[in-house]
């Protein structure tokens, strides 16, 4: 009698009992026919391994501004067509090592066209956003906006605002500068130790978020410094809320 699919399948895998073992691979030294279904069985699952290990890899890294940078093109959801190749095997179950199945094949093309599909969709290469300038774009105008920069050693955030426009500002424990804007259109530019948020037409309320470890980050409503954080040194033209949050205006009273 010959060895069945499942069979063979176990003792690729090591899952036969010892005593089964010794018997299967007795059969084998005097059966060509099983002899060469396991060897086609081997060569098949190590095709399968290799595939699969190339794209068992490190996934792309992104951030918000390359995502918001990169060319827009529509592709397939790989991971999706992923998903339902793994669960085809598994319903496949036996099927895919018995002699003579089609299966096997079927799969290697859809491994290979994955593969390429995989590959196509890098993401492009951006310049850093710490070594050079980057607008953040101008949203439409009512639509909430903002930007997030690691404030290094220093860091002058500049607003060029109308006379109505306020900054509310507050320190945190995370590691970035956030400058949220609500209420009208605004448009931001990072460079290196600076931020500038430039705005025109209705009002804008925006929202400072500062670390607490930040070494220093000045606050700026055109040619006036309305805030300063040296250290563990706050220095504003505004008293700060129960909360700790300080309300910056152009009209702010000097100090």
């Amino acid at each position: 009698m010959h060895l069945d699919s499942e069979r063979i399948q176990r003792l690729l895998h090591g899952e036969l009992r010892s005593f089964d073992e010794a018997e299967v691979r007795a059969h084998l030294t005097a059966c060509a026919s099983c002899g060469s279904d396991v060897a086609r069985a081997e060569r098949e699952e190590a095709w399968m391994l290799e595939r699969l290990a190339r794209l068992d890899h490190e996934p792309p890294r992104f951030t918000v501004k390359m995502l918001g940078l990169a060319p827009r093109r529509r592709r397939p959801g790989w991971g999706r067509i992923a998903a339902g190749i793994v669960f085809a095997l598994a319903a496949a179950g036996a099927a895919y090592a018995a002699p003579g199945s089609p299966l096997p094949g079927a799969i290697r093309h859809a491994v290979e066209w994955l593969s390429v599909g995989w590959h196509s969709v890098r993401p492009a290469v951006r310049t850093p956003v710490s070594s050079a300038t980057f607008p953040a774009g101008t949203p439409a105008a009512g639509t909430p906006a903002g930007i997030a920069v690691v404030p290094g050693a220093s860091l002058i955030v500049a607003f060029d605002v109308g006379r109505v426009d306020t900054a509310l500002v507050w320190l945190t424990d995370g590691a970035e500068v956030e400058v949220r804007s609500t209420g009208g259109a605004a448009t931001f530019t990072s460079g290196r130790g600076r931020l500038s948020i430039e705005h025109r037409g209705p009002p804008v309320r925006f929202e400072v978020l500062i670390p607490r470890t930040a070494p220093l980050v000045e606050i700026r409503f055109g040619a006036r410094q309305l805030f300063l954080k040296r250290k563990q040194t706050v220095i504003a033209r505004s008293d700060p809320t129960r909360a700790g949050r300080y309300l910056l205006t152009q009209s702010s009273p000097e100090r």
